[in-house]
This record gives structure tokens, C-alpha cells and sequence, in this order.
């Protein structure tokens, strides 16, 4: 079962998500993870998994496979879904790569999530296709570029076969030269507790490469004692001195939040990991949008990264060029233009999920701080990134689908004589246009039931009063039941418009009154006297 809503981190989610971001604040998914359904595409297991030994899991086998103490690597995919047909190749020849590698010794398993739907829902996987590793009672998603080599060395690192030890300070200081960034465990004793804990934790974050040096002669050379861990890298303070006085979750985090430097300069394909909830709770993201073509990035960086260095405890930097247009998106998320004086400051709480204003846009090291301060006291009030537009003059119907504006929503969906089938959606999301003719075509289908509303409302331009859910996304289906004795229902079945009709007719009670499908133009002015 394929989720019809993209699911986004609890961060930006709905903001990113209605002004076109895509699926690239993806809280756990790729951009094109969970994009158009080629219907004729199909996944051939029982063809594709004779070469290799590849297990298929069910609801009653998985507990089993899970708990057995051999590390688990499952691949959850949908045989419609194009990009499934596309990796699974990829997969099966990885799995090939497995069978002859005994220090990665593990189970390697698919499951078919329309075959098994509780599976997929009890696990929360929410795109196709999802590679998961699930060792020591825990669990692990694939994000990277999904080919043989790049999973095989996650795998490693995940099963701690990536760590590397030099015995000597060429090959050290070689090792560092070599990568962005380099964490470097300085332990006499490899079998002490901090030790272990640094280990466990090479095995969680992926984007540096980890070494542990347990030659005490060698410690003097890199100014390091006993127990110390030392983070090089190429950008901003060159190198930063830890102690291990962390749990596993807490060092990974800040070791996360030293992958890049101090201000970061956004990147589309690395949104997940600027505005990723698990690497960010308890923080604030303070973003600079600056134009490069005005020199706006060489004249401010020192003034953004010495304020950045003051408060690396709490809040993460980002600089957004104005200039790209792929950036568009994200001003759109706080409410800002292309005719928006730059440069400009925003800032996003995690914690909250609330975006900031400045009272001005002025941005000097002092500007910069007091915004932070009256965010973080509470002094300033959050703004609402969604700018409404003009009401239009008439609310009309397209292809049998009523058009909702912020002042037609409520009395349209709880005038208490009917139930309403609505989709939030934004006219910037390609999933949304994909969308948009198979819930054209749920409204034909369901034409015949007088009693229910069919609508839309598109998120990028009018925000409903009272939802009455949390819209985590777009293109977002909610079946508002008539009277509003029972909570909206929210549908996350698959994007057909066959299944759709049954959870309307579940959810109504209308399942005795046979649709009728609507033809031509008369059957869609009749919907457009609703």
C-alpha cells in the first residue's frame, strides 16, 4: 500500500510540500520515490529471485526473520510502482554481492506491500521502494544513490566493518588529507565503554569516514589524550576536539550536524538532511536568502559565520542563492517573491514547526542575533508562510469537482446535509497533476450520490479555517462525514481511482447506491449545481 499523500519530516512538510517542493524534503524518501504509477509496470519476483536467495516476507514470517540475531536487509517495493521495476535489478545483483561476502552475513528479503499492507503499515513505510536494514532491534533506511557500491559500503559502516585503524601517523594524516571529514577515535583500551560507543556510533552517521587509533605514541602527534575524539575537516574551524561523554544518539547528532559546515549552502537534493527532523529536534534553522550575483554571499559569510560559531549549540545556518531558480520553492515556503528585498532572514523552530520574521531585513552580525534572541524568547511572534489570494468572484466546478476557497470551506464541508470527499493540493506539485484526473474520475464515478460533496482546494493559494486534520502533504485526501458526529478520515490507500471509490463508500454508508458514471458536459454541469 503506497501512501496517496507524500509523507515530509515533521518540519517544513506542508509548507515545502504546497509551494512545489516536491518530495525533496523528504522525511525518510527520494524526490522520485513516490512519484507517477506506471500501471502496466510490474515486478516478476519468482522470475528475478532465481538466481539468488531472496526471501519473501508476510505479516506472519516477518517478527521471525527480524528477531532471529542475523542482521535483516529488506527491500519493500510495489509491483505497479515504476521505480521498483527500475532498482530491483539493482538489488538482485547486490544480493549476488552478498552471498560470496561472508563478513556481511545477513538476510536478504523483499516484501510486497500491496500483498501486505498491515506488514507495511505496522513497519511505517511510506515510499517505493524502501531499503531497510533492521539489526540489534533497530532499523535503518537507505537514502543514498541506490547502486551496488554505495549500499554495499552503508552496509559495512552499518555492520562495523568500516572503521579504519592506521598504525602510523603517514597513514593517518593520509586518511584525513583524503575526506571532507574525518572522525578520528584516539582509545588505548578498543574494549572500553567509550569506545564501544564510538564505534556504535561510526555505524549511524554516514558522511565521513571514521578511524580509531589505540597506539599511545601516536596520540602526542595529533595533540589528542586518551578517550578523545577529534572531528577534521576541510571547511570552517578545521577541527574540533569532543569527549565522550554522549550516548550513541546524542554524539551521532552533533557529529551530523559538523557534515557540513557552519552555513550551509542549500542544496535541493540534500533537503531531508537541512530540515530532517531527527537530526534537528530542539533546534532552529535560521536562513539567510541571498543573491550570489550581488555579492551577497562574499560580503556577508563572515558576519553569518561568526554568529553561526556563537550559536552552533542550537541553531543550524542555510544560505539559499535567490538566483537559482530550483530555490523558488523554498521562498515560496516562507512567504517571500522574487521581487522580495534581498537580502532577506527567516527562521524555522523544529520544535515548533513555526517560521519567523524579523522586524527587518537588515542583515548585519547584530540584526542576525537579535532575531535569534527574540525568536527564542518568545518575543516574536510567528508568521503564517501562506499568503492567501483574492477570493474569486464565483466558486465553480472543474470536471465535477467543486473548487474551494479559504471562505467557501467551511460552509461547503460541514453544511451538515451531505459528506465531502476533499483533496488538498497545490497547482506547483507534479504529484498533484498526476493526481488530478483519477480524482476527476472518482467524481464520475460517484456522481449518482446526491449526498456527497466532491472537492478540491489548493493549498498554495487558500488555507481552510478548520481542516480539521493535520495536512502532512500534498496531494492529501479527507472524507468529511456528514452531521461531523464521526473525525474525518483520512485516506492513504493507493492512487487508483477503483480504490478510492471503496473508502468513500466505507466511509459514507452509501455502498447499496450504484454510481453512475457521468458523461459529457451535461452530467458535468449537473455536479456544478451542488
Amino acid at each position: 500500500m503506497a501512501p496517496l499523500r507524500l509523507r515530509y519530516a515533521a518540519t517544513l512538510a506542508v509548507v515545502l510540500a504546497v509551494s512545489g517542493f516536491g518530495g525533496q524534503v523528504v522525511g525518510t524518501k527520494h524526490a522520485d520515490e513516490d512519484a507517477d504509477v506506471d500501471a502496466d509496470a510490474d515486478v516478476d519476483a519468482e522470475d528475478q529471485d532465481q538466481a539468488v536467495d531472496i526471501v519473501a516476507l508476510t505479516t506472519d514470517t516477518f517478527l521471525e526473520q527480524a528477531e532471529s540475531g542475523v542482521p535483516l536487509l529488506v527491500y519493500y517495493y510495489a509491483k505497479w510502482c515504476k521505480h521498483c521495476v527500475t532498482t530491483w535489478p539493482m538489488f538482485e545483483a547486490l544480493a549476488v554481492v552478498l552471498r560470496d561476502r561472508d563478513d556481511l552475513a545477513l538476510t536478504v528479503a523483499k516484501v510486497d506491500v500491496e500483498a501486505e499492507m498491515r506488514l507495511a503499515k505496522d513497519q511505517g513505510v511510506s515510499g517505493f521502494p524502501t531499503i531497510r536494514m533492521y539489526r540489534d532491534g533497530r532499523h535503518d533506511d537507505f537514502f543514498g544513490e541506490r547502486s551496488v557500491p554505495n549500499l554495499v559500503r552503508w552496509l559495512e559502516r552499518k555492520m562495523g566493518l568500516a572503521m579504519h585503524k592506521p598504525k602510523s601517523v603517514t597513514e593517518a594524516r593520509q586518511l584525513i588529507d583524503a575526506h571532507p571529514v574525518a572522525v578520528v577515535g584516539f582509545f588505548a583500551d578498543v574494549d572500553s565503554e567509550e569506545a564501544a560507543v564510538f564505534k556504535a556510533t561510526s555505524a549511524a552517521v554516514d558522511k565521513a569516514v571514521f578511524a580509531l587509533i589505540d597506539d599511545e605514541e601516536l596520540f602526542a602527534e595529533f595533540s589528542a589524550e586518551d578517550g578523545a575524539v577529534v572531528v577534521f575537516k576541510k571547511f570552517d574551524e578545521g577541527r574540533v576536539d569532543l569527549r565522550l561523554e554522549h550516548s550513541v544518539d546524542t554524539l551521532a547528532k552533533a557529529l551530523q550536524r559538523m557534515m557540513r559546515p557552519l552555513v550551509a549552502e542549500y542544496r535541493s537534493e540534500e533537503a531531508h538532511e537541512y530540515f530532517g527532523a531527527r537530526a534537528n529536534a530542539n533546534r532552529a534553522m535560521f536562513i539567510a536568502f541571498l543573491s550570489r550575483r550581488a555579492g551577497h554571499f562574499e560580503l556577508l559569510h563572515d558576519t553569518l559565520q561568526a554568529v553561526a560559531l556563537e550559536s552552533v549549540s542550537n541553531v543550524s545556518f542555510l544560505a539559499v542563492n535567490v538566483d537559482n531558480a530550483d530555490n523558488a520553492a523554498v521562498l515560496t515556503a516562507f512567504g517571500m517573491t522574487n521581487s522580495t528585498a534581498m537580502p532577506a532572514m527567516r527562521m524555522y523552530s523544529f520544535a515548533s514547526m513555526k517560521r519567523y520574521q524579523p522586524r527587518t531585513d537588515r542583515v548585519s552580525a547584530d540584526a542576525v542575533r537579535d532575531f535569534i534572541a527574540g525568536v527564542q524568547s518568545g518575543a516574536l511572534q510567528p508568521i503564517d508562510a501562506v499568503r492567501e489570494a483574492p477570493e474569486p468572484e464565483a466558486v465553480e466546478a472543474e470536471n465535477g469537482v467543486r473548487v474551494l476557497t479559504s471562505a467557501t470551506f467551511d460552509q461547503e464541508v460541514y453544511d451538515g446535509r451531505r459528506h465531502a470527499l476533499v483533496m488538498f493540493y497545490a497547482d506547483s506539485c507534479k504529484h498533484c497533476g498526476t493526481f488530478k484526473p483519477i480524482f476527476e474520475e472518482v467524481a464520475a464515478q460517484v456522481s449518482g450520490m446526491p449526498s456527497l460533496l466532491v472537492a478540491k482546494i489548493d493549498m498554495g493559494k487558500y488555507k481552510p479555517r478548520s481542516a480539521g486534520v493535520d495536512i502532512v502533504g500534498v496531494p492529501y485526501v479527507v472524507l468529511y462525514p456528514r452531521c461531523g458526529k464521526e473525525k474525518p478520515a483520512v485516506y492513504d490507500g493507493t492512487r487508483n481511482a477503483k480504490t478510492l471509490v471503496k473508502f468513500v463508500k466505507k466511509h459514507t454508508g452509501l455502498e447499496d447506491q450504484k454510481p453512475r458514471r457521468a458523461k459529457g458536459k451535461a452530467a458535468t454541469e449537473d455536479r456544478e449545481e451542488l
